[in-house]
């Protein structure tokens, strides 16, 4: 079954590049901004607090995961 019976065969592989090279993108650009200096040590400083309400957020995901009735 296809969602898009019109679309050309090479549709999906576009699709699956395009999301690899943003992925790559994102990741490397994460990395040579926390390999600087000032955001490796602003990153050390609070990272307890990013941590914990990161832990908070996810936590409170799923919490509304488990307790939906759908």
């Amino acid at each position: 079954m296809s969602y898009w019976p019109n679309a050309p065969s090479y549709t999906l592989l576009t699709i699956i590049v395009g999301c690899a090279i943003l992925g790559l993108t994102v990741n490397v650009g994460y990395a040579l901004l926390f390999s600087t200096g000032v955001l490796g040590r602003a990153y050390q400083k609070f990272s307890k607090w990013i941590e914990g309400v990161l832990a908070l957020v996810f936590g409170y995901a799923g919490l509304r995961l488990l307790l939906s009735r759908s």
